[in-house]
């Protein structure tokens, strides 16, 4: 993913975030996580074999944000189009059934190949795949912080940061 100028940075650091929320969780786990520091390449943006990254390496734990969204795991395709298409003639219950599917098998399909190309590179470490900043929350901040906020104290922190 190619690095977008208009992103948030941390000042005198050179890291360089993909996404509003990447940055928003970066900041969180420095935050929270005591003697945690991003560092790219060490835990932040580690490479993970040939030209892909991990977003971040938490106290041996390899921590992936990504939120499943449809259109984007379909793009450069007509698949999404026409998927959306054909989900639209269905009754409701039976395309949100649908959609939950599709959304289950990319989640999947996403987690084993970030975890196979881990496995592949620096052995049977840990991957946490999180979608919202609640997992995160759940999976990280509450594992690991000595001091965490409430859930809803961090989900409004990851909010004012994503869209500071």
């Amino acid at each position: 993913m190619e690095y977008d100028r208009r992103l948030p940075t941390i000042p005198d650091r050179p890291l360089k975030f993909h996404s509003r929320s990447e940055y928003a969780i970066g900041v969180l786990l420095e935050r929270y996580l005591q003697g945690f520091e991003l560092k790219t390449g060490v835990t932040f943006q580690v490479n993970i074999g040939g030209n892909r990254h991990c977003d971040f390496l938490v106290f041996g734990s390899f921590l992936e944000f990504h939120p499943i969204v449809l259109q984007r795991e379909l793009r450069g395709t007509d698949t999404f189009r026409q998927f959306a298409q054909l989900i639209n003639q269905l009754p409701r219950s039976q395309s949100e059934q649908l959609k939950q599917a599709l959304h289950d098998e990319l989640l999947a399909q996403y987690t084993h190949a970030r975890k196979s190309a881990i496995v592949q590179t620096y052995g049977n470490y840990p991957l946490i795949v999180c979608e919202t900043p609640q997992q995160v929350y759940k999976k990280v901040i509450q594992v690991h912080s000595k001091r965490p906020p409430t859930i809803d104290k961090f989900v409004k922190e990851f909010e004012d940061l994503r869209f500071d």
